[in-house]
């Protein structure tokens, strides 16, 4: 994955089911906070602020277990390609430098007060395509490139 945003998530006690694994609801978690620092560091807009998104779609494929030796996981998201009130991000969740989940969620902008999906902004669109075009070639927004490949 070539990604524009990666950043560190704290795993807590609470994550662990009977196993000693994470459990499959904490990788939902994982990447709820990537996904609101990946908005605040590129929008400068927070999930609970002025971003007015939905999620549409969402999905995740476990590829190996995250076990209690870990502390902490990395969490990478780029973005797909934009639609008209649509916004993809595809995201790996990361741990000892192998992925251990990915998947893609599709955030749509929303009108509160007319119920209905609107078009990104002008100023979101131009920010998102230039943090994408930025990590290309410079790697990720935050945090340093690790050894998490998907190959």
């Amino acid at each position: 994955m070539t990604e524009s945003f990666e950043t560190t998530v704290q795993i807590r006690a609470q994550d662990f089911d009977p196993m000693g694994h994470v459990n499959h609801v904490a990788y939902g978690a994982y990447r709820e906070q990537a996904r609101e620092r990946y908005f605040r560091a590129v929008l400068d807009k927070g999930l609970a602020d002025d971003l007015n998104t939905v999620t549409v779609s969402s999905s995740i494929d476990h590829h190996q277990p995250i076990t209690a030796e870990h502390e902490r996981v990395t969490v990478r998201i780029r973005p797909g390609e934009l639609g008209e009130t649509s916004i993809p991000l595809e995201y790996e969740i990361c741990a000892d430098g192998a992925v251990a989940a990915a998947g893609e969620m599709t955030q749509v902008v929303y009108s509160r007060s007319n119920q209905e999906s609107v078009p990104i902004p002008d100023e979101w669109r131009q920010q998102i395509r230039a943090d994408a075009a930025t990590a290309s070639t410079s790697g990720p927004t935050s945090g340093e490139k690790g050894r998490c490949t998907d190959d």
